[in-house]
């Protein structure tokens, strides 16, 4: 069943029902939905171009046959004209009454034709009317059909550029990222490494400066109060048994 089936079964419902259908299908799908739009308008142009073509198939044949009717009118016409002229230039009665015999036959057709040939030269200008207004609305329908095409084709470029458009400026992004985190990831190595290095050699001078106090306390310990330059002076004094300030003689004796 279509919709048109449901449209008149629901009632003053139906056209609204139908639109929202269309409307949900559209957003849905926009592609599938205008191709389908478009051969809705195809074979609505197609319906009214046969409907045309039926017009305008009876309206020649309508102007053939009163084209003919035309013709016999005329021919008609002229038969009786020229029998009034044989009959007026007739001497004999009885050939003159034959005459105005045949002539008032003619014109009684003739006065039965003229309203039917009026009539149907009336009818010939309506269909000529109405298929002017076919045409009109055909030719209305193709330039829809054309635009709507066009137009769905626009449509489409435009929505493969806006996808280009979008892919170029997403892989301009992913690679402004990757030179980000690149740049950033170098620089923060280094840092660390530089910290790391920087850590490393003040905790190597601390020790270095922890070992020489390290050495100096030991090396004081060892020496005892000898380690005084003092007591050693006088160690000195005792064990030459000389002083530092005796004589020359004193110190070669002493020798």
């Amino acid at each position: 069943m279509s919709f048109t089936f449901f449209r008149h079964f629901i009632g003053g419902q139906g056209d609204r029902i139908v639109e929202a259908v269309t409307i949900a299908a559209v957003r849905w799908d926009p592609k599938t939905a205008s191709l389908a739009q478009l051969r809705e308008m195809e074979d609505d142009y197609d319906r009214a171009n046969n409907l045309l073509a039926q017009i305008r198939q009876e309206t020649v044949g309508f102007d053939k046959e009163i084209a003919a009717e035309q013709r016999e009118y005329e021919d008609r016409k002229a038969a009786a004209q020229l029998l009034l002229a044989k009959q007026s230039a007739e001497p004999d009665d009885a050939r003159k009454a034959s005459y105005e015999k045949s002539i008032a036959a003619i014109v009684t057709d003739l006065e039965a034709r003229k309203p039917r040939l009026e009539h149907d030269k009336d009818q010939a200008s309506r269909m000529h009317a109405q298929l002017d207004t076919a045409q009109a609305a055909v030719e209305e329908k193709m330039t829809a059909l054309t635009e709507a095409k066009a137009a769905l084709a626009d449509a489409e470029r435009q929505m493969k550029l806006n996808e280009m458009e979008a892919q170029r400026a997403r892989a301009e992004a992913e690679r402004a990222a990757e030179i980000e985190g690149l740049r950033g990831h170098n620089v923060s190595g280094l840092n660390t490494a530089l910290n790391a290095m920087q850590g490393a050699a003040d905790k190597a001078a601390r020790e270095a400066e922890a070992s020489r106090a390290k050495a100096d306390a030991l090396g004081h310990a060892a020496k005892g109060p000898a380690g005084d330059a003092n007591v050693a002076a006088a160690l000195a004094e005792v064990r030459t048994g000389a002083t530092a300030n005796g004589s020359i003689s004193d110190r070669l004796a002493h020798l």
